[in-house]
């Protein structure tokens, strides 16, 4: 999966043109990386609004010692609140996301987050965000936090959408295997993704968060692949994981199991 940008974006004003490296040095460039999963909320830590969201990125990504670029999203707050609301929060959400990466051109690439509740809003967003802002994912898809099934009707024409845009589908699984909103625990959450993948096996999926558990003996990682296995043969090719604390006991686990070039690092780190 060859993150940001896409191919429909790279000519168009404000949608994630990449910077030309070519008067770089090969040997001189800074390693590129890229988190594939930063929630944006307008709110600071205290509650406050943060007046310059933007300034507070980019002071970040300047800071690193490295070229680090950041796939964002909505995160609990008034944009997901009004996406949970009703129709028009959908379009607004990603409004707010498409605004937050013009203002750090080249740095971050946005994510397309939908309500399978609005169906015909959410497609209506996906066509601004993939058709003309040249966001790179769909997702997260919240369905503890929305109250959805991902076998669902809705959600496969969604899928089905993204993976007419070549948009990866970036899906919620419990990092902890816990109870979540309607679901009992990150196995159910999990089983309900395979029946998805199962009905729609052209898209490409993103398993948020998978890796990164301090649970041990065994490690949450190591049940969540015995199930794809067992039902799937193996890791399948059209799905990647994010590992999101890379000093879990998972992390071994990982490696051993899911070919390397199927795993991104994605922190949920909410800015």
């Amino acid at each position: 999966m060859i993150l940001p940008p896409t191919p429909a974006a790279v000519n168009r004003p404000c949608r994630f043109k990449e910077k030309s490296d070519d008067a770089k040095p090969a040997c001189g460039r800074p390693r590129r990386w890229i988190d594939t999963h930063m929630p944006l909320t307008v709110f600071s830590e205290n509650g406050t609004p943060r007046v310059n969201l933007a300034g507070d990125l980019l002071a970040v990504l300047d800071g690193a010692q490295a070229d680090l670029r950041f796939v964002v999203s909505p995160y609990l707050g008034p944009e997901m609140d009004a996406m949970i609301a009703g129709p028009e929060g959908v379009e607004a959400a990603s409004q707010f996301i498409h605004r937050t990466v013009c203002a750090v051109p080249g740095r971050l690439y946005g994510a397309c987050m939908v309500n399978p509740h609005f169906l015909d809003a959410s497609l209506k967003t996906m066509d601004r965000c993939f058709g003309e802002w040249g966001f790179v994912l769909l997702g997260e898809m919240l369905q503890y936090i929305m109250h959805y099934r991902m076998d669902s009707a809705p959600v496969r024409r969604l899928v089905e959408q993204a993976a007419a845009f070549d948009a990866p589908v970036q899906v919620h699984i419990s990092t902890s295997n816990r109870a979540q909103g309607r679901f009992a625990s990150g196995v159910e959450e999990l089983e309900d993704f395979l029946n998805l993948a199962e009905r729609v096996p052209e898209a490409r999926y993103l398993l948020a968060h998978l890796v990164g558990s301090p649970k041990d003996d065994p490690p949450v990682i190591a049940t969540y692949l015995d199930i794809i296995e067992k039902r799937l043969g193996g890791w399948p090719e059209n799905f990647w994981a994010e590992i999101i604390r890379f000093h879990s006991p998972g992390v071994p686990v990982a490696l051993a199991r899911i070919p390397h070039e199927k795993l991104r690092a994605g922190t949920d780190w909410c800015a």
